[in-house]
């Protein structure tokens, strides 16, 4: 659908926002809604690899006859989405913004300006009750905010069905070629050194921190265990070069589902594949190096995933997790994520456009 004809613009950049949106467009069609899915920057890439059609965004709305504009959100002040959504109020198209996690809650909003929802949109899609208190919390209207779990966990959840218990050993050892048979397979969800993760004074970054954390706490707890990174789509070549003889990396075009479903453990620092990996039924452990990001993730509030905000908390962690953490249960991820995302997105636009 051609952006000027639509009823519904769906605009991403940043690959966690494609995440959430990529299926919303095909959503709102069964509804009869004509939507146009627009992309830029990274999540340009995101979308080309699993094969979803997408366009540019127009140089102005001008010409577009749409009557929302739902927003992907990104960290940065100059993210275009944040322009379109301060054009599209200028010409009087509601809009909204979908936020797929609740860390960065005050500045995903703020652009160059002193107040934390300065460019915000008409109404927000969250993914959770966290995070709708989060902007509650900075004095966006509750009312004008829903909560739709996430359209990608629900994709998870019926894969996670799909996964055949005694496929699993030949799943890792296609994956995983360089683990020996015997050992454990530790996933690490890497991150971008970009943005608020970027080197600090003292030469380190976040991602580089809580790794190396991992390797030195599986060394002394689990020596044969295989580390494997799961490069994140901003990860350059060059990331984590310091470290790279002492873990494998994947290929990002590995399916990352498959990896954590073949994986003894995930461990990262705030990605949702934390999440994604504990609806496959992986034990979780996030690291992060300050004790304000420890519940930045729902998982890591509601106990579901361990978190350790020094190095001498992996360890236990670690072993904790590789003895056999006891799985969770459903219904308790299901409070963190509820499922149907898409249909609650499509209720939305229909009460917003009627229909």
């Amino acid at each position: 659908m051609e952006a000027s004809r639509a009823d519904v613009l769906v605009f991403v950049e940043d690959p966690g926002a494609a995440n959430y949106l990529a299926d919303v467009p095909n959503a709102l069609a069964t509804r009869g809604f004509k939507t146009a899915l627009m992309a830029s920057g990274h999540a340009e890439e995101y979308l080309r690899r699993r094969g979803i059609a997408f366009q540019a965004p127009p140089a102005t709305l001008a010409a577009c006859t749409a009557r929302l504009l739902i927003a992907g959100t990104a960290a940065s002040p100059d993210a275009l989405g944040l322009r379109l959504i301060s054009e599209a109020r200028a010409r009087g198209i509601p809009t909204a913004a979908a936020v797929d996690a609740r860390m960065n809650a005050a500045i995903r909003f703020r652009g160059h300006g002193n107040h934390p929802l300065e460019c915000a949109p008409d109404w927000l899609l969250v993914i959770d009750e966290w995070t709708k208190d989060a902007f509650a919390a900075l004095g966006f209207p509750r009312a004008r905010v829903f909560v739709c779990g996430h359209p990608r966990f629900d994709h998870v959840r019926a894969v996670a069905h799909a996964f055949v218990p005694a496929d699993r050993r030949d799943v890792r050892r296609e994956l995983f070629p360089g683990a020996p048979a015997s050992s454990a397979v530790i996933l690490f969800a890497a991150e971008p050194l970009v943005g608020f993760n970027q080197r600090d004074q003292s030469g380190s970054s976040r991602p580089e921190t809580a790794l190396r954390w991992l390797l030195d706490g599986a060394q002394a707890v689990a020596p044969q265990s295989c580390v494997v990174v799961r490069p994140h789509p901003k990860n350059l070549p060059g990331d984590f070069a310091s470290m790279l003889g002492r873990f494998e990396l994947a290929d990002n075009e590995q399916d990352g589902l498959h990896m954590a479903w073949a994986a003894d453990l995930v461990a990262g620092l705030t990605s949702t594949f934390l999440i994604e990996a504990s609806l496959i039924g992986t034990p979780t452990l996030s690291i992060v190096p300050c004790e304000s990001e420890r519940n930045w993730l729902p998982t890591v509030a509601s106990g579901v995933t361990l978190c350790a905000t020094g190095k001498d908390e992996v360890r236990p962690h670690l072993v904790r997790l590789l003895e056999g953490e006891p799985a969770v249960a459903a219904d308790a991820l299901d409070l963190l994520a509820p499922p149907g995302a898409l249909a609650r997105i499509a209720d939305f636009v229909g009460g917003v456009l009627g229909g």
